[in-house]
């Protein structure tokens, strides 16, 4: 399926030459380049309409057993995981491909090494604007040196304030908004929103919490800031690494597929990068609800909490409106808004599995006939988890959950062409649980997210070992914050 993932980054968050707090040192290309080419089969979405109100209901009504936070904790480690750009607006990036001479002799390499590629060697168009995935770049970017508008210069804290959920608007100018935030994607709606955010406040608490005195002393003691910014930015990048494997992907897979040993899991070959962003990730598009609670406003419709206008606002951000986040992940509450993975999807994003079908068109990732998919299915440990996974199998159980209602039948053929993401939300559907993914999905995500956190070192065997204790979930990160000066 590619080789067997990424090359090793390694991170120097105080490299002061490259202007940057996070830079890599990697000769031979982060980005996963070889992607298997399946122009040659099919691809067709399934005529079935998953946004049909009365479907959706009653697919809540079954599979909503996952706190709906998870969602938007979900579409941050996506955002981290990749940014994927038509590489033509990409201005540094060449798009041709070195000649196989030039490629045995290492020639070309650089100018190439993040356009991602088939497997006739011709780039996909895609470029993927996170040179270091899952290294928490959404978050940081380039770090303080470079990002004043997002970290404070003196302190190298990040510019957040106590009094509100959102990002800091320096602009002083009535029709004019800087914001104190990196990655744009960010504020696609206030649940994410006000989820990086967060992670910004735990960034300036853990940093606290090595130099109490870092706001009093930063511009006095020479090179305190930026020795405090690199304890914290490791500390918190250990943190985000622990929260998603041991929270969100425990959240997210189906339990078996969670028991199995690392070594088990190294079985498969992780994903391509273009899989992962563009098949695996995009299966989350279902799990958005029509509408949430907002802290002391009742719940407010999906609509009104996407980003509507320029710059990215949505009106609950503009009215103050805010989630709250302890409801938002607590498990154990009862009356907190659930979600779960399912073939349908909210018809308030009605045109979204239509416009992530055009993308999949254009980048090509891998399908359930595809030769690299159905050699993980042929490794999946259960001979039930294999025999469910054939076209005539899906087609089967599909069309008796649809049965008696206004839905065509579908396919053993339509399972070989839809897109991946689809087939994912139908396997979990089927073989999913309470709203996890199915076996498939489950291992597909889990490998593709551990493959690439291990390639990440950050020196995290090396931890200072006088900072705050070590979390391992958001709940605990929301929960730390409450009550501080930081939430």
């Amino acid at each position: 399926m590619t080789d067997k993932g990424p090359q090793k980054v390694t991170l120097d968050f105080s490299n002061k030459p490259m202007g940057q707090c996070c830079t890599v040192y990697d000769p031979h290309g982060v980005q996963t380049g070889a992607i298997k080419s399946d122009n040659d089969l099919p691809r067709r979405l399934p005529a079935f309409d998953f946004a049909a109100r009365d479907w959706r209901n009653a697919c809540m009504t079954e599979k909503a057993s996952i706190p709906a936070g998870y969602t938007y904790l979900g579409q941050l480690i996506g955002h981290d995981a990749g940014d994927s750009r038509n590489a033509n607006q990409i201005p540094h990036v060449q798009t041709s491909q070195p000649s196989a001479d030039e490629q045995s002799n290492g020639v070309g390499d650089g100018g190439n090494k993040d356009v991602q590629t088939g497997a006739d060697t011709r780039p996909n168009g895609r470029y993927n604007i996170i040179e270091n995935p899952l290294a928490f770049e959404t978050l940081y970017g380039s770090g303080p040196i470079t990002l004043h508008h997002v970290f404070d210069p003196i302190t190298m804290l990040f510019r957040v304030s106590s009094t509100t959920a959102f990002s800091v608007d320096l602009s002083k100018k009535e029709h004019q908004h800087i914001y104190a935030l990196y990655d744009v994607r960010n504020r696609d709606n206030l649940m994410v929103h006000q989820l990086a955010i967060t992670w910004m406040k735990y960034h300036n608490y853990v940093a606290l919490a090595f130099r109490s005195d870092l706001r009093e002393r930063a511009e006095e003691e020479d090179g305190l800031a930026m020795k405090t910014f690199v304890k914290a930015r490791k500390h918190v990048l250990a943190t985000w690494h622990r929260v998603i494997r041991q929270d969100f992907v425990n959240a997210m897979i189906h339990p078996d597929v969670a028991a199995m040993s690392e070594t088990d899991m190294k079985t498969f070959d992780p994903v391509d990068e273009t899989t992962l962003q563009h098949g695996i990730f995009r299966t989350f598009h279902c799990m958005p609800r029509a509408d949430y609670r907002m802290k002391g406003k009742g719940p407010k419709s999906l609509h009104e909490l996407l980003a509507s206008n320029l710059p990215k606002r949505s009106a609950g951000e503009h009215e103050g409106w805010t989630a709250d986040l302890d409801e938002l992940f607590d498990p154990t509450n009862g009356k907190g808004d659930k979600t779960g993975v399912s073939a349908s999807l909210t018809w308030a994003l009605k045109g979204l599995i239509r416009q992530d079908f055009a993308t999949a068109q254009n980048t090509n990732p891998l399908r359930l006939s595809s030769h690299d998919m159905e050699a993980v299915v042929a490794l999946l440990p259960h001979e039930n988890w294999r025999n469910q996974l054939t076209p005539q199998a899906l087609s089967d159980a599909f069309n008796a959950v649809i049965k008696g209602q206004h839905f065509e039948p579908l396919s053993p053929q339509a399972f070989s062409e839809m897109p991946l993401y689809v087939l994912l939300m139908i396997e979990a559907h089927l073989h999913g649980g309470a709203g996890q993914l199915g076996p498939l999905g489950s291992v597909l995500l889990r490998r593709a997210l551990s493959d690439r956190i291990d390639a990440i070192e950050f020196g995290k065997n090396d931890l200072p070992d006088d900072g705050p204790a070590h979390l391992n979930s958001m709940i605990e990160i929301v929960r730390t914050l409450k009550g501080t000066a930081h939430a």
